[in-house]
This record gives C-alpha cells, structure tokens and sequence, in this order.
C-alpha cells in the first residue's frame, strides 16, 4: 500500500501501523481516530503521521521510508516549524 498512517506513544515500544491505498482512505482514517484520542493521549503521542511510502511493495525494506504528507500535533509547544518532513524507519525488529 501507498499510504500508511504511524502513530506511536511516548514510553511505548508499540508502534501502530494501517495501510491505505489512497491518501484520502488514509486521511479519513488518521481524522477519525486522531479525533477520538483524549487529550491526556494526543500530549503522549510521539508521533502520529501519514506516510507516502518510498516504495508500496509491502516486502521491501525501504516500505517505511518516505515523505510525511500530514502531521498531527501533540497538544503542546512545540513551534510548527519544526515538524518532520520526511521518515525512516528501522524496521530490523520487525
């Protein structure tokens, strides 16, 4: 898949992954459940993005690499800024 929605907590080795063929699929998805988060969970999160992948091959290393096209913003301050522009995982572990 081309889209995938990454959201992790701070303090967790969990990482929460779904995947999406369109961005508008993934969007719909990352709105609905960002929108349901308590505060208490959106100032926990240590990320919570849609990726475009750098490749939609599922199998390939590079799968988890690519650029952020949406940021969803901890309740903080952190300056808009400073947002990521691109991601890349190490995905050994999994």
């Amino acid at each position: 898949m081309e889209y995938l929605v990454l959201r992790k907590q701070k303090n967790s080795t969990d990482e929460e992954v779904d995947e999406f063929k369109t961005f508008e699929q993934a969007e719909k998805f990352a709105d609905e459940e960002y929108n349901h988060l308590f505060d208490k969970d959106i100032k926990n999160n240590e990320y919570f993005i849609i990726l475009k992948s750098a490749n939609p091959d599922e199998e390939s290393e590079d799968h988890f690499d690519g650029d952020i096209v949406k940021t969803y913003k901890a309740i903080d301050n952190t300056p808009s800024y400073k947002k990521p522009m691109s991601f890349s995982a190490d995905i050994t572990h999994w």
